[in-house]
Order: C-alpha cells, then structure tokens, then sequence
C-alpha cells in the first residue's frame, strides 16, 4: 500500500499508469518498506510486508519502532539508524529474527536477508530509507535439514521439546516470590544443540524477613546427568539459606556439598541476599560471571567481582562484597551462555550485555515481564547459543502503600471497588493467576456483603484493605457491619461464594459478630507466569449471532448477582429453553461471579433435560476459565479454548 494511493489525478491516463505502478509495486515477491525521516516512518509497504507482520492496523504514517514494538533488541532499529545517519546501503544474509505474525503475543522465529538503502532529496540530503527484504526461514531450515537428514531433524526437535519441558517443570523453580521491595523476572533458554542443555539454573527464596535470596549456576558437562547435578545443588543452596547462615558459610558449605557430589567439581554460582530496608545487596561467587546493574538513564555497569574459585577446586576461599542498591534499579543474574559465544570476543559479548541492559532498564513504564522477554531477544539476535542461558532479572521497588476503600453496601459500587483493585494489582506488577485468584475470592466477598449483610437494612459500609506483607503475603480483609447469614440460611443455596474464595485463596477466616461480618483472606504470591489479561470494561454487553452448530452470544463486562437476571432470560430465549445447542463465549467476560457460574449450572441442566447443549468459550488465562476450573463447571460443560 502506497501512501500516494490516497491521492487522486484528474488526467485519466495518469490515473491509470499510477494504479499499474501501484499494482506492480503491489505484486513484487520481495518484501519491500520506504521509510521516511530520522523515525523512519512508513511511507510505503507492499503486499509482503504487510503480510510479513501479520497485515496489522494502521501501518502508514507511523514509525516503525511502534508497528513493531516486538522487533526492539534485537537491533533491526539500530542498522536503520546507522543506513540513515551515514547515507551508506548495508546489506544482511539470513539473519535471525522473532516477529509476532499472529498477533497473538508471542514471537516467532525466522531468517530473512535484507537490502537498506538511503532515500535522497536533491541535493543529496538522506531524507528515508528503502528496505528490500527476502524471507530466508525456509533456504536455512531447507539447508540445515539437508545436513543432518529431515527424520533426524524431526526427532532431535522432539527430544529436545521434551528435554526442555523436564528441565523447566521439575529443575527449575515454577514460581517466583514477590516481595514488597522487589520484583522478579525469569526465562530459560536452551542450547542450539539437544546435547547442550541441562546444567544451569536460577531460584529465589523468600527468607521470611522481607530479604530475598537469588542464585544462579552452572555445571559442567550437559544431559540428564549435569540436570541431576544441578537439582541437587539448587537443593542443598536452598536449605542453606533457609537455615539462616550467612553468606560466607553458605558458599562454604556449597563447596564442601560438591567435593561430596560426583560431577559436581568446577560448576559455578552467584549467590546474592537483598535487603530492601537498608537498600543493599549482599553477594558471593564461586568463579561465576558477575552481576550487571543497570539504572535508568546511565550506563548499565558490572558489580565488582566477589573473588572465588569453582565449586570443589581449590582452597574453597570465597569472598562476600556488599553493594548499593537504589528503586528502579536493574540487577541481572545469568549463566555464562548469556556472554559465551562461539566467533565473539568475551569483550565484545560482555559490552553487548551492557548494551542490552542499559535499553530494558530505560523502558520504566514496560513490565518487568516484558523486559525480561526484550533482553532475552537481545541476547539471543546473532542465533541459538552455543550453551543454556539461565536469566533472572530482579528491579528495586519503592515498598508502596496499602489499598483502603469504603463504598456504600451497593452492588452498584462494586465495579469500581474492583477496579480499583485490579489497578492497584497493576501498579505493583501482580499478575497472571495470582491476580485472576485474589479479583475473584474480593469479588465474592464484598458481594456476600451487598447481597447478605445489608438484605433487610438501609446499606452500610463495606470496606476493603489490602496490603503485601515481607514475607510476599498478601492480606486482604473485607468488612461490612451487618448481618452474618451462614450459606445453609441461605434459601436458593448460594453457598458457592465461600468455596470460590477458599478454592482461590491459601486460607479464608470469616469472623462475625454483633457489629458485622469480617473476612480475611490470605494468598502467598508467586503463582508464577502467566498470560497478562487485558480486563477490559464491567459494562454488560452481548453479542447474539449464529454458527454452524446453532445460537452463538458473545458476552461483555462482569456477570455478577447485578446482570445475571439480565442475561439469563436472554440465553434461555436464544437456546429455546435449552432445546438448542447454545455457545457462550466468555473470552471478553472481565468477571464471572458464582452468581454466573450458579446460572451457567442451572442453564447446563435445562440444556441436558431439553436435548441441548452449552457450550462455554473460555481462553486459558481468562477470568472465565479460571473460575470455571476452582468451580467444577468444567466437568459440567465443555470448556474450550476461543
């Protein structure tokens, strides 16, 4: 699509030599981008490249950096700065790349080779860029499976598909803590080579006082062999710190557990302990690489080097040293295949490190998440790494206040009591499923207190408070000052809420008295990754339409005790009473009471004695989906991915 397109021209000839140009351009097998200015904004791009990138919205007229956010680090911009700034073409074979064609989030990998070449103004002044781009993915995995024969390509894919997947789930941690003062990020990647991988690992550990201890190592060797190795070094570390030595004696004692440990002689480790009250970080090493502090706006730098030798080689003298540590700052803790590359000096791949940190520390509004995935792509440009690369990335936080609201016992407040929950989640980067579980078991109890405590009162307060404790518990306390009605009171039993709240939370204590109803819920955080939901409006809408298989109703915004007499005659008209095979997508649903899922059972139950079907559409890591496997409404229904 040409920017020019937009135009028209009164002379009918040149109209149509303009649209036989445009076609032409449109119609060229190449991947082709005309760039305009310092921002390299889109001025041009073909039917290739659109498609190349998923044919996204809204290309024309803005910068590359913002069609392509997922493209930062892995230094595409930087050349186009470079061609731009010099007025010099540059050409690429078959470089690696991860492009988000889907648009599903997730980067896919690929190798392309590329032409830059400066647009010039008349008097010779750079004022854009043309790239000429050719998709080269399928000439490199052609080449490399002609090399080592397609069937053993397919299975060294499989092997090593299921040796990652045993490394991640059963070696490395599947949580991380979340503390007031800090927060963490992680990623595992693997070796290029199936035979590489196994040997190195990262953990963090709550010491229960607000400190938080961080490690990461490498053994030597590789396969199952260096993975046991590394269990039980990860252990043996574990109990040590959890024992309360101090980090001299830590590292000793790892020494001494390695010359006891075959294979476990010259593996490396970093073991730090943070202190966000006195803003300091504490640190040991056995030979390992150091850490890399990076803050925003400065230089990203390496912490001085704790003096030591591998595990189980030598005297076993290991130095600890303390640094300084500041809100927003970056510390980076890795494996020595972040830096270890195979055609690369070590001075060149360490500056590169720094580089690539240095970006991700700047990039203050984006995710921890996000930058951990950013400074992985960076590290991981030039292609597969020759070894494991173990990345924990752990930014300084400013302990933040607590949450405190009133509203009116009015099931009106109640969305915004839920937004302000879901905002103060947010701002302090809880997400995933330990945000899906603590919206939902809040949701349910300041519900009760609406439709309960106040049944046959004026409204009263309720109130909600919340806070994360040092041990990266979070506490939250709903009160109300009305009436307790226990759930077999209850006269449509409405006993759901409570198991709801208890099947999301670590522990639910309800306290009633003559002055009101209190309940307090307890959840440990650190649910580990999960898929970040954008929650969208409360506001209720449906969609009613058709498929293949019968009615389909697209809903929007909560389906709490408020909407569900709303929504409930209108799925019964739709499925003709349940005579209908019915399809219910949830995908868009920001909540989902047990007052839905209560009617979700009942509409599964006139579907089944009607000779009809439900059918609930429920994308993993939606509110919908969560709810429905603490609730068993899974097993009642069909729930499927969207």
């Amino acid at each position: 699509m040409l920017a020019s397109e937009r135009t028209g021209s009164g002379d009918p000839e040149e109209s149509e030599g303009n649209q036989e140009r445009i076609a032409a351009f449109e119609d060229l097998p190449a991947i082709v981008w005309a760039f305009a200015g310092p921002r390299h904004v889109v001025v041009a791009a073909n039917r290739a490249a659109r498609a190349s990138i998923g044919n996204r919205r809204e290309v024309l007229g803005r910068p590359i950096r913002e069609v392509m956010p997922e493209a930062a680090g892995q230094h595409i911009f930087p050349l186009l700065d470079e061609v731009y700034r010099t007025g010099k073409p540059m050409r690429g074979e078959e470089r690696r790349v991860l492009i988000d064609v889907n648009g599903d989030g997730k980067a896919e990998e690929g190798y392309v080779s590329f032409s830059l070449v400066p647009r010039l103004a008349a008097g010779g002044a750079v004022i854009g860029l043309l790239a000429m781009v050719t998709d080269a993915t399928g000439s490199v995995r052609g080449r490399l499976a002609a090399q080592a024969g397609e069937q053993r390509m397919s299975e060294l894919r499989d092997e090593e598909h299921h040796i990652v997947r045993a490394l991640q789930d059963s070696l490395l941690p599947t949580a991380l803590p979340v503390l007031p003062g800090a927060r963490l990020a992680a990623r595992y990647a693997t070796a290029g080579s199936v035979l590489s991988a196994g040997g190195d690992w990262y953990d963090a550990i709550s010491l229960g006082d607000g400190r938080l201890a961080i490690s990461v190592g490498d053994v030597v060797g590789s396969g199952p062999g260096a993975a046991a190795v590394m269990g039980q070094l990860r252990s043996a570390l574990t109990a040590y710190l959890l024992a309360g030595m101090d980090l001299a004696e830590v590292i000793t004692r790892l020494g001494e557990f390695a010359r006891q440990t075959p294979q476990a002689a010259g593996a490396t480790a970093c073991v730090a302990v943070l202190d966000p009250a006195r803003g300091e970080l504490t640190y040991t090493s056995a030979a390992h690489p150091p850490i890399v502090r990076a803050r925003p706006g400065r230089q990203a730098e390496y912490l001085p080097r704790a003096a030591g030798t591998p595990l189980a080689l030598g005297a076993g003298e290991f130095e600890v040293r303390k640094a300084e540590v500041a809100a927003d700052d970056l510390l980076i803790f890795y494996s020595d295949g972040a830096v270890d590359r195979t055609g690369q000096s070590p001075h060149r791949s360490a500056a590169g490190l720094l580089a690539c940190a240095a970006e991700v520390a700047a990039e203050l509004e984006t995710s921890l998440e996000s930058r951990c995935d950013r400074l992985l792509a960076g590290l991981l440009s030039s292609g597969p790494p020759e070894d494991d690369i173990a990345l924990l990335l752990l930014r300084i936080q400013e302990p933040s206040a607590g949450l405190h609201r009133t509203v009116p016992g009015r099931s009106d407040q109640l969305g915004g009591l839920r937004r302000d929950l879901r905002d103060w989640l947010a701002e302090r980067e809880i997400d995933g499923e330990d945000a899906l579980a603590v919206q939902i078991a809040v949701g349910e109890a300041t519900a009760n207190a609406v439709e309960h405590a106040y049944a046959d009162l004026e409204p009263g307060p309720v109130t909600l408070t919340a806070d994360l404790d040092q041990t990266g518990t979070l506490r939250l306390t709903v009160t109300d000052s009305g009436n307790w009605r226990p759930p077999s009171e209850d006269p449509q039993g409405r006993g759901r809420g409570l198991l709801l709240m208890q099947a999301a939370m670590d522990t639910v204590r309800v306290r009633h008295t003559e002055d009101g109803t209190t309940i307090d819920l307890r959840r440990r955080l650190g649910a580990g990754p999960g898929r970040e939901v954008e929650p969208g409006p409360d506001e209720l809408g449906m969609d009613i339409g058709h498929g293949a298989h019968g009615p389909e109703v697209r809903l929007h915004g909560a389906i709490d005790s408020t909407t569900v007499d709303l929504v409930q005659p209108v799925l019964r008209r739709t499925s003709r009473g349940g005579a209908l095979a019915l399809t219910v997508d949830l995908a868009e649903v920001s909540y989902l009471a047990s007052a839905g899922v209560r009617m979700f059972f009942e509409l599964a139950a006139e579907a089944e004695a009607a000779g009809g079907r439900l059918v609930l559409c429920a994308p993993e890591g939606t509110s919908a989906s969560y709810v429905a496997r603490l609730t068993g409404l899974d097993a009642y229904v069909e729930v499927r991915a969207n």
